[in-house]
């Protein structure tokens, strides 16, 4: 099988990182791509942490079961200002995570380093080997009564993709070219939830990859279906007999990092659970929430107190299989 394509460990990264530092963003993605040129294929699984799911996070192995993860609780964690992320390693497909810490994790760790980020691993007391963290020597007091770190000669990184909250032309062009095949989305040139879902069932339909990123490939697939055949009404697929063997509903978007791990094992498209009308599927894995309103032969509920305890039970799951 083919390796998992440079955009697709970028679009899957950005979604992770949610509204971290705009710096932050771009640095990871440049982490990626040298990593990428060395064979080393590496994905971004978090970013910006509310205070909330800090305190949840931190409730864990203490208040809360499981094991503990963190000493930091909530405005203690540099997660919580937008200038920390987490990575792990795929397989050769980018189907399987690996959080080995082996010799190509810490080389993922060396490349970081040398851009100015501080490496969990090298940590004594509590040692955290996903974790990089671009502080220039703040600590966590430091950013709370708000000074920031410097950013001199940081990679300048051209966003090539367009995602949840953008606006513009492009934006437009996107939604236009949508229409064109039957996805019902106003052209207002707005990135909404309307317009990502519209986006997912595009990829879906076309064997992308599901994340609701408008990155290279998508973009490439839907423009080249622009000007070879004529709009049509998204149809199911003939082998699914009009009936989908597996889907994955989420309750809100918080759950998509979790849902995306269950998304790459079982190959099953992902929906909000908004749009979920009717049964689409013979079976549904429900990330985040309830099934409540939803219907289908077989439904399995993976759901916690917060998204952390939620994305435990989706891995614990994923294990089994």
């Amino acid at each position: 099988m083919s390796r998992v394509s440079l955009q697709t460990l970028i679009d899957r990264s950005v979604r992770n990182m949610g509204a971290v530092d705009s710096r932050i963003r771009d640095m990871a993605v440049e982490i990626i791509k040298r990593a990428y040129k060395e064979g080393i294929n590496v994905q971004i699984s978090s970013g910006l942490r509310t205070h909330a799911e800090q305190n949840a996070l931190y409730a864990k192995g203490r208040t809360a079961p499981g094991n503990i993860v963190t000493n930091a609780r909530a405005g203690q964690s540099v997660h919580n200002y937008g200038l920390a992320v987490d990575y792990f390693l795929t397989n050769h497909t980018g189907t399987t995570a690996t959080w080995t810490v082996n010799a190509q994790w810490r080389r993922v760790a060396a490349i970081a380093k040398s851009m100015g980020f501080t490496w969990g691993g090298d940590w004594t007391s509590f040692p955290d080997a996903p974790h990089l963290e671009y502080t220039k020597g703040l600590t966590w007091r430091d950013l709370q009564a708000g000074k920031r770190p410097s950013f001199r000669n940081v990679p300048a990184v051209e966003k090539t993709w367009l995602e949840l909250g953008d606006e513009g032309a492009g934006v437009k062009a996107m939604q236009e070219l949508l229409n064109k095949h039957g996805y019902a989305v106003t052209a207002d040139g707005i990135f909404g939830r309307m317009t990502e879902s519209a986006l997912r069932s595009f990829q879906y339909q076309n064997d992308l990859t599901v994340d609701g990123v408008y990155g290279t490939n998508t973009k490439a697939v839907l423009e080249e279906k622009s000007t070879s055949k004529p709009a049509t009404k998204p149809q199911p697929k003939e082998e699914e007999d009009e009936m989908l063997k597996q889907a994955i509903v989420i309750n809100t978007f918080n759950d998509y990092p979790a849902a995306e791990v269950l998304a790459v094992r079982l190959k099953a498209p992902i929906y909000p659970r908004a749009a979920v009308k009717g049964e689409v599927a013979k079976e549904l894995l429900v990330v985040g929430g309830n099934k409540d309103g939803l219907k289908a032969d077989k439904i399995i509920v993976l759901a916690g107190k917060g998204r952390f305890d939620t994305a435990e039970k989706v891995q614990e799951y994923v294990n089994k299989l």
